[in-house]
């Protein structure tokens, strides 16, 4: 084989920019910087974080920063239960604001707490957690343009910027609670508008799985043209001969020229 290294087959694949951990390979300085990151985990290190771990948890050095405005929408909802209790003929208005907007809010909370850091993913239930979120930036950085839409870093992040907009559903859980009470508001308007707050969650929930599964499910190919990238300039022998047989002529004589311009 060539020994043809990652970040040159970015930059074979059309100058891609790096970024952890491709940029360690690269960069000495980086990967040195890197070094001295990784000592501080060390119980003996600068920051001691693994004995900050160890004594109090992932929780003594992350924070979930969904956590203060998911509560208050959690007691919103244990409110509007409370002051609907009583009513009459609420017509399942209770079990769509419990069990539809509870349970969105519950999902929101699993992953939010995963994407942070402070809980450990079930492969085995395809969950997606920090490492996660550190392996997609990095892939996505160095596939730059070419990335598909969708599958950005934003739509992964997203379930962690949703601040506003629970906080924009604690006030309207609120007014469509006192607007039932008031009788100015019918039951199944208030259901529908339940159903559309517990949407936007689903929404953002869906929407960050499916850009971490759906970069993962590219990884293999990125993989294999980093393969074929590094087959178009193994030195003479077999696989030099492979290559001539399998690529077509005008894309190996592309990527050769690249490789002599990248090394010379």
């Amino acid at each position: 084989m060539s020994g043809i290294t990652l970040p040159q087959v970015l930059q074979l694949l059309g100058g891609f920019r790096l970024s952890p951990p491709f940029d360690m390979m690269a960069n000495p300085v980086i990967a040195a910087r890197r070094m001295v990151a990784r000592n501080m985990i060390l119980p003996f290190g600068m920051g001691g974080l693994m004995g900050d771990v160890l004594n109090g948890g992932l929780g003594s050095i992350l924070t979930n920063p969904m956590g203060a405005v998911m509560g208050q929408l959690n007691g919103a909802i244990s409110g509007a239960l409370s002051d609907l209790a009583d009513v009459a003929d609420v017509g399942g208005l209770l079990d769509k604001i419990e069990d539809t907007l509870g349970g969105s809010l519950g999902g929101l909370a699993d992953l939010t707490s995963r994407l942070a850091g402070l809980s450990i993913p079930n492969l085995g239930l395809g969950q997606f957690g920090l490492m996660d979120v550190l392996g997609h930036a990095g892939l996505a950085d160095a596939i730059g343009n070419a990335l598909p839409a969708g599958l950005g870093l934003d739509r992964v992040l997203g379930p962690l910027n949703f601040e506003a907009a629970i906080g924009t559903m604690v006030t309207d859980l609120g007014v469509v609670v006192q607007d039932v009470l008031d009788e100015v508001l019918e039951i199944d308007d208030a259901k529908l508008l339940i159903d559309q707050m517990a949407a936007e969650i689903d929404n953002v929930v869906f929407s960050s799985n499916g850009a971490l599964a759906g970069l993962m499910a590219h990884s293999l190919n990125f993989s294999n043209v980093a393969a074929v990238a590094d087959l178009a300039i193994a030195p003479e022998g077999l696989l030099r001969d492979l290559a001539e047989k399998v690529m077509k002529p005008a894309k190996l004589a592309e990527i050769r020229a690249q490789a002599e311009e990248l090394f010379s």
